[in-house]
């Protein structure tokens, strides 16, 4: 998904979006978006699993 779709259904504008991932990219110390994308879904899988 790029930054214009994602910032369509956040109601952010693109360059928002564009921000915001190249911050949460620097503070993960990550090189690209998959991983970040990776973490969030293992957060969401252990959140799942916590609150059931």
């Amino acid at each position: 998904m790029g930054n214009r779709e994602i910032g369509e259904r956040l109601g952010l504008a693109e360059g928002t979006v564009k921000a915001r991932l190249s911050r949460a990219l620097h503070k993960f110390g990550f090189a690209n978006r998959t991983q970040l994308a990776l973490l969030a879904n293992d957060q969401r899988e252990l959140l799942t699993v916590l609150l059931r």
